[in-house]
């Protein structure tokens, strides 16, 4: 396992106050974690079921699902590219 090449993410979920107010109802950051084939991934949310209960007070990224389930995966993944170096020439 490498370190995570990428800063965190930032995560900003919205929601309303009694008014009807749009307020910030999480504001944290997520840092990735390396999955065992090598990419980056960070769960910006998940859920077991589907539809996703979107009213829940749950940790929204904190479902452990794996690369799939039979719900929702919302994941940023950062695949690493290797540098792969050519030379063109021509023999005469």
């Amino acid at each position: 396992m490498s370190a995570q090449p990428l800063p965190t993410i930032r995560r900003l979920v919205t929601d309303h106050d009694s008014q009807g107010k749009a307020i910030v109802w999480k504001d944290d950051r997520i840092k990735a974690s390396q999955a065992e084939h090598g990419p980056f991934l960070t769960r910006i949310r998940s859920s077991s079921e589907l539809p996703p209960d979107v009213n829940t007070a749950d940790g929204l990224g904190l479902v452990d699902t794996g690369l799939a389930n039979n719900g929702t995966i919302c994941r940023i993944v950062d695949f690493q590219t290797s540098v792969c170096r050519t030379s063109d020439y021509q023999m005469d």
